[in-house]
């Protein structure tokens, strides 16, 4: 390995395990689509068995749904909650579950090209290590913050689920951040010295 590419090798190495992650993923949900369809509808169905009965429901007419407890379920007089295919909960919980897939690549590309720019900049091995490891990290953790958001959808709800993901969030955002952040300064500080 090119002594230039060795400090920031950690920033590569996960940049493509990223992007070959993304592209398994989108590959697992394209052939998987019925059974993760299924998955998704079971875990739904599993989330309105358990939870508790709700008190003042009419037998006489619709039942108002409560979108965080019984999303995506449709209560008439008389009958069990059934699942819709077009259930608004399942949609988004597969959009959820594509973005995973989406982010991935992005990230997954400026995780390389982050990494190739603090290999030609001239800054300590220590700090393009550091700003090459923090965008591969947060990179490759953001994409699965969706997948895990996705699969929490139908049985949380969407806010419930998006909250539940929020530290992997916070943490991967920040360290995407950072990283950049270092890179932008050692370029500008680059940049200014050769003028």
């Amino acid at each position: 390995m090119h002594s230039i590419v060795r400090p920031v090798s950690v920033g590569l190495v996960l940049g493509l395990l990223t992007l070959i992650f993304g592209i398994f993923w989108a590959v697992f949900l394209v052939v998987q689509h019925e059974r993760v369809h299924d998955y998704l509808s079971e875990r739904g169905m599993a989330a309105v068995e358990s939870a508790p009965a709700q008190s003042g429901h009419s037998h006489h007419g619709p039942v108002a749904v409560d979108a965080q407890q019984d999303e995506g379920m449709v209560h008439e007089a008389g009958a069990a909650p059934c699942p819709l295919h077009e259930d608004e909960a399942i949609a988004q919980a597969h959009k959820r579950l594509t973005r995973g897939h989406i982010h991935a690549m992005g990230l997954g590309l400026i995780a390389i090209a982050v990494s190739l720019i603090l290999a030609f900049l001239n800054a300590p091995n220590g700090i393009k290590a550091a700003a090459a490891a923090c965008v591969g990290v947060g990179g490759l953790f953001y994409p699965m913050s969706w997948i895990i958001m996705g699969v929490r959808t139908v049985n949380l709800g969407l806010e419930t689920a998006e909250r539940s993901v929020l530290p992997i969030v916070a943490l991967s955002v920040a360290l995407v951040l950072i990283g950049i952040i270092l890179t932008l300064a050692y370029l500008i500080k680059g940049l200014l010295k050769a003028e």
